[in-house]
């Protein structure tokens, strides 16, 4: 899923995963799994946050992209919220925390 995220071709992830696992998967199988790891995050990123968080931790990162057939430097931010128990959680990205 990493190769897909990071924009790597299908055919040098099916190379890869070849490679790997000693089989060859189909060159629909990244889109598809793909889609779907984006439904799974969807689902955590819109989750209902029940709990208060006396405590936030942000943090931030600079990565390479590829966005519009070409690798670009963006931000990444990630909000981690610690509950009154001590237990981390992590609250985000959501919309608005991505930029270029």
């Amino acid at each position: 899923m990493q190769m897909v995220v990071q924009g790597v071709s299908t055919r040098r992830v099916k190379d890869i995963t070849t490679e790997l696992c000693g089989r060859e998967f189909s060159k629909w199988a990244a889109p598809r799994l793909a889609k779907e790891l984006d439904e799974q995050v969807q689902a955590w990123a819109e989750r209902p946050l029940d709990e208060e968080y006396p405590f936030l931790l942000l943090d931030a990162m600079q990565l390479k992209v590829r966005r519009q057939k070409a690798v670009r430097s963006t931000t990444a931010m990630l909000a981690v919220g610690v509950n009154e128990d001590g237990q981390r959680e992590i609250l985000g990205p959501q919309d608005g925390l991505w930029r270029d």
